[in-house]
């Protein structure tokens, strides 16, 4: 796997273990969680089209990798 892959997995999971301590730590904060959670689903797909060397342009559209993703 490449380390740029590696990377883009890695925040994602960063990003979910901080999504998950907001929603559930004891400073309960939801619009923390959700934008964390958004920005790790986010990463992730980015990390599965550097894996399988698909080019996407700067953007945060979720919507916009997965219509790349299903190419």
């Amino acid at each position: 796997m490449s380390k740029q892959a590696q990377s883009w997995f890695r925040h994602a999971r960063e990003d979910l273990m901080g999504a998950d301590y907001n929603l559930n730590g004891p400073d309960e904060c939801l619009a923390v969680a959700g934008f964390l959670a958004q920005q790790s689903v986010e990463k992730a797909i980015k990390g599965f089209l550097v894996l399988h060397r698909k080019r996407f342009t700067k953007t945060h559209n979720i919507t916009a990798l997965l219509e790349i993703l299903a190419k």
